[in-house]
């Protein structure tokens, strides 16, 4: 066949279904058989390659074996392809290899070895077959006797639906995941393209073709529909095009301390977490099983202080809130558990387990040493206090537990169960794994294990705003409450104590992922015997002591205890003009009474203040809020003021700053092993063996001015991939000669 010239050299071995077999030496030979033969079989740099394949009774292949450094690839006379005995779908990337649509063909590069597997399916069979070795000085030695391979019938390719075939075109045609795919002339091959102004439709069955417009986009397996909206708690995204258009990502990235999981953005290893304690400047408070400490006293109920803010939200978790906007919390029951929020401004400062938060996941596993390890048990005992073995078992400890474990951990599978619903916005992969081990290494407690790690991934789901239902009572994971306490699934601890009643509750503004757990039902207040009441029986807290309901004379003031508030009358006797506040009395908010405090957490302090409807500023003067003064770098600034500083001018207004950004160059960088920041300086790791665009200033079928291209390819002897050809194409228009618009490429190569 013609149209196959371009795979013919002494390099390539190939077989097609009339029986010819054509060596890698040239020697071509006629078989028919249906005994399964090896096609190649060899080792280089100590990597093993062996394919197998067997004809049918048509003398089209029913099937080829790719066993390449022992990752199994099998491909079955329909075309289908199984990895490591899963089904997968085009194209597929893996460590060791990548299989991709190559115009009619399909092929199969491996990154490990010089070696490329390139195959047509007809329906019924595997009609061609090649394997081609892609070094020039590729030693062969004695497998070159072992190709079995077979040569091409001439019958012209025949392409399905709409599709029409082109004899020498571009191998990767324009897709609904690719409208506008750039090839080189290395591309070109026999192929089957769309009608012009169409492209393929690749995220449906068939092979229908359709305009960019009509594409539909893809997200977690489910198609969606032009113009149909992916909404989560985080970010709205709009189909269009083809591709997704989202709105920025608002939730908060956390550290995750699940028993022996830590979850560190998309990394997870293994530690044992038997207790916790956080500290601020001059406090500690030691967490242990359903305890909490402060100074050698238990919180029962609720601890602040300028520094802190330490709570039980349920009778299963307890809150931390910091003053610089750390938010921290703490399952106490029925294991101890920690899940960690920082605030922006604290990206890149943190040191430990929980990775150094500054958006590059690749260096995470920095030890205490400052060097990054590439496990996990080093790096997490790098930062551990004292001699702390690690004693995780691998394996299940016993055959029942891990009968029960798989039996068990199955509805984070199960597409009709409980959990389904949140299939499509926290993969369950890991968490399936973390239920099979944490339950087949308990020793005892069997139910409770499997509670624990179903609890891990419902909470997950209630993070991303994704209420799974009753999965407790469907799962015989139920949690009886003590006293007269009800359970729920998003139980919150504001407004539902009889301290609530005295003062507006500071555990209102704390905001956090749900939470599960005992709780009093709606009406009712926790009492100090951790007992529901009605308010009427709530008793008063004024000072840090509890006045039991009824009148009460404190300091000289007749005052009452009624409904959890206790009533009393003051004077202050306040000079220029300002007015008295009593926090029992009226319940107001003081801490935003002056324009330094406007953005605080609410509060209550008695004493003088300014006039309602005026703030005192910086200076002690009653102002409106138009002519409150800012403060910036330890100076006062009046409204209409303005300052520079970091690409903004910012201006004071109602207290704050208004800032305007200005423009400031953005750098995009690839280096090393598929390391890649954007223009909006965000890191990640990708690494793919094949050539990318890097930037580009069209869109879909529009044509751009210009384009950068960078391709990737293994490098040294550890399947490592760097970059090593740059392609920059450029829109260049001669005004001197009045020519036309016309494309030049230049290609820079690295060594």
């Amino acid at each position: 066949c013609d149209f196959l010239d371009f795979f013919s050299s002494f390099y390539v071995c190939k077989t097609f279904g009339s029986g010819v077999v054509q060596m890698f030496n040239g020697t071509e030979f006629y078989i028919r058989s249906t005994c399964p033969f090896t096609l190649t079989r060899f080792t280089h740099n100590r990597v093993d390659c062996d394919i197998t394949m067997r004809r049918g009774e048509n003398g089209l292949l029913e099937y080829v074996e790719i066993n390449v450094n022992k990752i199994q690839t099998r491909i079955l006379y329909n075309g289908t392809i199984f990895v490591e005995q899963r089904m997968v779908s085009l194209p597929y990337d893996h460590t060791y290899q990548h299989v991709f649509q190559y115009g009619i063909y399909t092929k199969l590069r491996s990154t490990v070895l010089p070696l490329s597997v390139i195959w047509s399916s007809v329906g019924v069979g595997i009609d061609s077959l090649w394997v081609k070795l892609e070094q020039d000085n590729f030693v062969f030695n004695k497998f070159l006797k072992t190709c079995v391979s077979v040569c091409c019938e001439t019958a012209k390719f025949r392409c399905p639906g709409e599709l029409h075939f082109e004899e020498q075109g571009n191998a990767f045609v324009p897709t609904c995941s690719n409208p506008a795919p750039r090839t080189n002339d290395q591309d070109i091959t026999s192929t089957c393209v769309c009608p012009k102004g169409k492209v393929l439709n690749n995220r449906a069955e068939g092979h229908d073709c359709v305009s960019v417009s009509a594409c539909p986009c893809v997200y977690a397996g489910r198609n969606y529909a032009p113009r149909e909206e992916r909404r989560t708690k985080c970010q709205t995204c709009v189909c269009n095009n083809g591709m997704w258009k989202c709105s920025q990502n608002s939730c908060p990235s956390r550290c995750v301390i699940e028993g022996q999981f830590i979850f560190i953005s998309q990394h997870h290893g293994n530690f044992e977490l038997y207790s916790y304690s956080t500290f601020t400047q001059s406090t500690n408070f030691p967490f242990s099983h359903n305890s909490v400490q402060f100074e050698k006293e238990e919180i029962r109920e609720l601890h602040e202080s300028e520094e802190v803010i330490v709570f039980w939200q349920s009778s299963m978790y307890v809150q931390v809130l910091t003053s610089f906007g750390m938010k921290i919390q703490v399952q106490m029951s029925p294991d101890l558990q920690l899940y960690i929020t920082l605030p922006p401004s604290e990206v890149g400062m943190p040191k430990g387990l929980c990775g150094n938060y500054n958006t590059d996941t690749t260096d995470d596993f920095t030890t205490s040493s400052c060097i990054v390890e590439n496990a996990a048990e080093p790096f997490a005992l790098s930062w551990s206090v004292g001699d702390c073995p690690v004693n995780i078992p691998k394996v299940c400890i016993n055959t029942d537990n891990e009968i029960f474990a798989d039996e068990k951990c199955h509805p984070l599978r199960d597409p009709s169960g409980i959990f389904a619903k949140c299939y499509d916005h926290v993969p369950t992969d890991n968490y399936h794994k973390a239920c099979i081990q944490r339950t087949c290494t308990c020793g005892t407690g069997l139910q409770q294990c499997l509670c624990v790690a179903l609890a891990n991934y419902a909470k997950a789901c209630a993070n991303q705003g994704i209420t799974v239902g009753d999965w407790r009572r469907a799962t015989n994971c139920t949690v009886s409450c003590e006293n007269n306490q009800r359970f729920d699934y998003e139980m919150q601890a504001c407004n539902s104590t009889c301290l609530s009643l005295s003062r507006p509750d500071p555990r209102c503004g704390v905001e956090d992922a749900p939470v599960e757990g005992c709780g009093c039902l709606e009406g009712t207040h926790l009492n100090g015997g951790l007992t529901c009441t009605p308010k009427a029986q709530c008793s008063c807290h004024h000072q840090g002591g509890v006045i039991p309901p009824g009148p009460v004379i404190i300091d000289g003031r007749q005052c009452k205890c009624e409904d959890g508030e206790l009533l009393c009358s003051e004077d202050c006797g306040c000079p220029q003009g300002k007015v008295c506040v009593h926090c029992l009395k009226l319940s107001k908010d003081t801490a935003q009474k002056t324009c330094a405090s406007l953005t605080k957490p609410t509060s209550c302090t008695s004493g003088c203040y300014c006039p309602e409807g005026q703030l005192e500023d910086h200076r002690g003067v009653c102002v409106t809020v138009d002519n409150c003064t800012c403060q910036y770098s330890g100076r006062v600034f009046k409204a209409g003021q303005s300052v520079k500083t970091n690409c903004r001018t910012c201006t004071c207004s109602h207290a704050q700053w208004s800032c305007v950004d200005e423009p400031c160059p953005g750098t995009c960088l690839v280096y090393g092993n598929g390391h890649y920041q954007t223009f909006d300086s965000k890191w990640y790791r990708y690494d793919g063996n094949c050539q990318y665009t890097l930037v580009e200033d069209g869109c879909g079928s529009e044509a751009g001015s210009f384009s950068v291209k960078v391709e990737s390819v293994p490098c040294c002897d550890e399947a490592l991939t760097c970059s090593r050809t740059i392609v920059l194409d450029l829109l260049v228009k001669h005004l001197a000669h009045f020519s036309p618009l016309s494309h030049h490429a230049f290609e820079v190569h690295y060594y």
